[in-house]
Order: structure tokens, then C-alpha cells, then sequence
């Protein structure tokens, strides 16, 4: 009888593990990607974020930049976005993308960095400046508008 205690005891103990692995968390195994075209950007471009399931099949995607949401959800394949950099983006930026499958599952996928290194627009300003007169003498400060 002792013996049937502990197996049953044992059961009970797998039984509430393997419900407590499929309780959400991933534990469904639908698992969402984003890939970028590019991680290191040097010139003012664009990158396309992809993102693709495994476990599921994809109906909706909502990319994520820097944990903000990135445009309206994608809503058919290819699951892809195409994100402008700047200047202004210098530094590191983490994109993510949340998917939904054709059940309801969602997952949230891992990050991917994108280093943005762009140069400030260093271009020197054009100046002109004309006159009416051949030779113009003057002392002084002369100020133009």
C-alpha cells in the first residue's frame, strides 16, 4: 500500500509540472523571431525588421523600437517593416516584434540591437553676396541681411 502512496504522490508531482510548463510563458511552444537586414548603421539608410514563428502560424505582428510600438501591425507575410535612421537614432536601438498565431497565442520575441553611427551633416552653409557697384569702399562694419 506504501507503494502506492508514493507512486501516486509522484504522479501528482509530474502531473503539476508538466501543466505548470504549458501554464503560458512560451510553454506553448509558439516562439516568435526578428531578424534585421542590418545591426551595424553608418549612413543615413533604412533596415527591414522580419519576423517570423515557430509553433504557430503568424496573423498579426507588432514591431516594438526601443519598447515603443513602430508603425501599425503587419497583418499578413512577409511579416517585415522597413525602419529610416537618422542621426538622430545614434546609439543603440533594440527592436523587438509580438506576434499572434491563428489560436490567439502571442509571444514576444527576443531582442535584436541595431547600432546607429551616423555623422552630423558637417556640409559648410553656401554665402553669396552681390553688389550694384563695381568697387565698393567703406570702413567700418558693414552688416548684411
Amino acid at each position: 500500500m506504501r507503494k502506492f502512496i508514493k507512486l501516486g504522490v509522484l504522479l501528482t508531482f509530474l502531473m503539476v509540472g508538466i501543466i505548470a510548463c504549458n501554464a503560458g510563458g512560451g510553454g506553448d511552444g509558439f516562439k516568435v523571431t526578428v531578424t534585421s537586414s542590418s545591426t551595424t548603421v553608418t549612413a543615413v539608410s533604412s533596415i527591414t525588421l522580419t519576423a517570423s514563428a515557430t509553433g504557430g502560424t503568424l496573423t498579426t505582428v507588432q514591431f516594438l523600437k526601443n519598447g515603443a510600438t513602430l508603425g501599425t501591425p503587419v497583418t499578413a507575410a512577409p511579416f517585415q517593416t522597413t525602419v529610416a535612421l537618422t542621426s538622430a537614432d545614434n546609439g543603440a536601438i533594440s527592436f523587438t516584434a509580438t506576434g499572434t498565431d491563428s489560436t490567439g497565442k502571442t509571444d514576444t520575441s527576443d531582442a535584436v540591437t541595431v547600432t546607429v553611427n551616423i555623422p552630423a551633416d558637417v556640409t559648410p552653409p553656401t554665402v553669396s553676396l552681390s553688389s550694384s557697384s563695381a568697387n565698393v569702399t567703406t570702413a567700418g562694419t558693414v552688416d548684411l541681411t
